[in-house]
């Protein structure tokens, strides 16, 4: 599809919570959106263990359970991401210019919705080694994890909610989670949950220094001399926003394009550590009544 063909009236990046939310809401107005999404539909709840704290699920639901959810309620009004990664974001004559690998888009208006992307560990991991290495939980499912022994590198929400996850999966032997230091970063909640699980070990002033393959496994070497052996490393180390696809001189301008309503940044693309999934439907939900408000005005 040539982006000359059509400009549409707003586009979304990514089809997290956030940007599902603002999709929801625009097709209520009678807008269509045209929604980006790099690879499967709903954002970091695809690691989530369990979400307790999204109105109107009083006994919380697993995180794949909601995305589910949320891609039967698209369905229902017809909206088709767009299944290809954006590379390329420009504004030039009052358009935004989106290009994937295989096309380029027009918009008039853009809703940023691409989320996080983890943060990489400051350690040499060796190339018989990567294929074991892991950054997100849900490329670590497509690995099989029956009798397998997973370490995990962190000592934040993430890493506890990982560790729940996995070992409420019956094929996880065992999950070892490793923090470089004493304190912890995380709800007290889910600290003491992991405490209570039989399948959990939590050990304090392990700071990896050292990471070896050894056959299909790894060993891992601490800065204090201890070793420990695993199938799978998962580093849950902090996040940053994925805005990489916009180009610099977009991003030079955002401030004055959010001012004029042509650009939005919703969900946990701008939340920073707040990355909860009520902030995120509220942020999409937002971002389209403006968008709404508008074109409305302009049209």
């Amino acid at each position: 599809m040539n982006s000359r063909e059509k400009i549409h009236d707003v586009a979304i990046i990514g089809a997290g919570p956030a940007g599902i939310s603002c999709a929801i809401q625009l097709k209520r107005y009678g807008i269509e959106p045209l929604i980006f999404e790099k690879d499967r539909i709903g954002g970091l709840l695809r690691n989530a263990n369990f979400v307790e704290n999204y109105p109107g699920f009083a006994f919380g639901l697993p995180g794949q359970e909601l995305v589910d959810k949320l891609r039967a309620h698209l369905e229902s009004l017809k909206v088709s991401p767009v299944c290809n990664e954006v590379v390329s974001v420009d504004f030039t004559g009052e358009v935004f210019s989106i290009k994937t690998g295989s096309a380029r888009y027009e918009s008039k208006v853009l809703a940023v919705s691409s989320g996080t992307k983890p943060g990489f560990a400051d350690i040499e991991i060796p190339g018989p080694a990567a294929s074991y290495v892991f950054y997100e939980i849900y490329d670590l499912y497509k690995q099989e994890v029956k009798d397998k022994k997973i370490v995990i590198i962190g000592a934040g929400d993430a890493a506890f909610d990982y560790a729940l996850n996995l070992a409420a999966n019956s094929r996880v032997r065992e999950v070892v989670i490793l923090n470089r230091g004493t304190e912890t970063k995380c709800l007290e909640l889910l600290k003491q949950r992991a405490f209570d699980s039989k399948k959990i070990i939590y050990i304090e002033n392990e700071e990896l220094t050292k990471i070896e393959a050894s056959g299909e496994n790894l060993v891992l070497t601490s800065g204090v001399g201890n070793v420990f052996k695993a199938d799978y490393l998962l580093f849950a180390i902090g996040r940053e926003a994925n805005t990489g696809f916009l180009s610099g001189e977009l991003l030079k301008n955002r401030e004055e394009l959010k001012s004029r309503k042509k650009l939005f940044f919703i969900g946990d693309v701008k939340n920073d550590i707040f990355r909860q999934t009520a902030i995120a439907a509220g942020d999409g939900v937002h971002a389209a009544m403006e968008i709404h408000k508008t074109l409305y005005d302009r049209l």
